[in-house]
């Protein structure tokens, strides 16, 4: 969803991005957090990815704030599964999640939180955080 919103549209299908990631050696599954972190695979798609250090709500939803109101996406890394934080709308925060549904919508900044944090019922295993922006 990231790379085909800000990267190189033409280049952003799914066999493509397949095919990079396995060209480069990156598990091609979509569950690794690799692709994020590898900047020579995010530039072949023009975007460069930056890591959202931080573990305390406060610090991370205001990282969170400021990185959307300058446009830039955030992928969440939850347990074996990522979601997408795009924007904020009158102090919501808008996720999409390709798995389900039913988790798509706007939410407060506890609200979101409560989501990050109890994810299915998993507790709080560990938590990445990535943002995107065109180079």
């Amino acid at each position: 969803m990231v790379v085909s919103g800000i990267g190189n549209n033409s280049k952003a299908t799914p066999n493509v991005i397949g095919d990079k990631m396995k060209a480069m050696g990156l598990p091609a599954t979509f569950v690794s957090h690799d692709a994020f972190t590898n900047s020579s695979f995010l530039s072949y798609f023009g975007i460069k990815g930056t890591r959202i250090n931080g573990s305390n709500k406060t610090t991370v939803l205001n990282k969170f704030t400021e990185v959307l109101n300058n446009g830039s996406p955030i992928i969440i890394n939850l347990p074996g599964h990522y979601v997408v934080v795009d924007h904020i709308k009158d102090g919501k925060y808008h996720m999409w999640d390709p798995g389900s549904r039913s988790y798509n919508g706007y939410y407060t900044g506890d609200g979101l939180w409560q989501e990050i944090l109890n994810y299915k019922g998993r507790g709080n295993p560990r938590y990445a955080y990535f943002y995107f922006e065109k180079k």
